[in-house]
């Protein structure tokens, strides 16, 4: 049986999604923007796809 993921990387993942952002997310979590890009990286990585089209330089 497929174990679920981790419920504090489905979070972040949920977060950014809707804020469109990980840094809006971070602050609405109360993490860091670094620890939100590494919640969702670990989520992509367990389900082998990219959830987000990363894009440097875009403020948010």
């Amino acid at each position: 049986m497929r174990r679920l993921p981790p419920l504090a990387a489905v979070r972040a993942f949920e977060a950014a999604a809707r804020n469109e952002s990980f840094t809006a997310a971070a602050a609405e979590l109360g993490l860091t923007q670094a620890a939100v890009s590494y919640q969702v990286k670990a989520l992509e990585e367990r389900l082998g796809a990219p959830l987000f089209v990363r894009e440097r330089g875009v403020p948010g």
